[in-house]
């Protein structure tokens, strides 16, 4: 049974995926790729992680 204080981390956590996907998408844009690339990843990476820790 999924309580509703875990309903708000749930759509916060979803919320927070999609602006750093939004951002790490707009980095793509950059003109120097290497650059662009690593952070964009990074930004996934640290959201990801975010995802689980609220969730343990």
């Amino acid at each position: 049974m999924i309580l509703p204080t875990q309903l708000v981390h749930i759509r916060i956590s979803k919320e927070l995926l999609h602006q750093v996907d939004t951002a790490a998408d707009s980095l793509y844009l950059s003109r120097n790729e290497c650059i662009r690339q690593a952070v964009a990843e990074k930004l996934r990476k640290t959201a990801r992680h975010s995802l689980l820790w609220l969730h343990t």
